[in-house]
């Protein structure tokens, strides 16, 4: 398995993510809405309007929203494509979801905004923005990090975001080489899971 970050809390992230299983209990879907009707005040605006629609909050949706990503985004062809994963390129720039019921049963935070406070006020990111008040109906950090894929290999950085419904089932992760190609990857998002 390659390390794409050197934070342990990103790299539980991303491993859950990859090992991410599906719950269609309704006792573990939370509400699937968030938008104009959101309470709470962010720290800033949400990025990209993400939180002007509907998160996909079960595994079938998930699954669709990633399907319909682009073939290409920007000048990269898309990899590959799985239930909980699209990537593009090499496989270094992704939107994954991660199953907050999965991450729950390992340990981890059950919740949205408790996952990216936990990884916000890690010291591992440098936070451009957030939103992790639970009172908020939209969640969100915006930041960059140094990735490191193998232990040989030179640092790099990433441009990573990472979005939910407050009391939604499901966190998103966004991560590319790029301010414009996380932005893209953004932007893919809100269009695949508006359609």
């Amino acid at each position: 398995m390659r390390v794409r970050y050197a934070s342990a809390a990103i790299l539980v992230v991303l491993m859950l993510a990859a090992d991410a299983c599906s719950s269609d209990d309704p006792a573990v879907t939370g509400p699937s809405t968030t938008g104009p009707g959101q309470t709470g005040s962010p720290s800033s605006e949400p990025p990209w309007g993400l939180n002007t629609i509907a998160m996909p909050d079960d595994a079938q949706a998930v699954q669709a929203t990633l399907e319909a990503f682009p073939e290409e985004l920007r000048d990269l062809a898309q990899a590959d494509v799985s239930p909980t994963e699209v990537s593009y390129g090499d496989g270094s720039t992704f939107v994954r979801a991660i199953d907050l019921a999965q991450a729950q049963a390992e340990g981890f935070p059950p919740t949205a905004p408790a996952y990216l406070g936990l990884l916000a006020s890690s010291g591992e990111v440098q936070v451009e923005e957030k939103e992790t008040n639970p009172n908020a109906g939209f969640v969100y950090l915006v930041n960059t990090n140094t990735a490191q894929d193998s232990p040989d290999a030179d640092p790099r950085t990433t441009f990573d975001a990472a979005w939910g419904a407050s009391g939604g089932a499901w966190l998103f992760v966004a991560s590319a080489a790029s301010a414009k190609d996380r932005e893209a990857l953004a932007n893919a998002f809100l269009d695949a899971a508006s359609g």
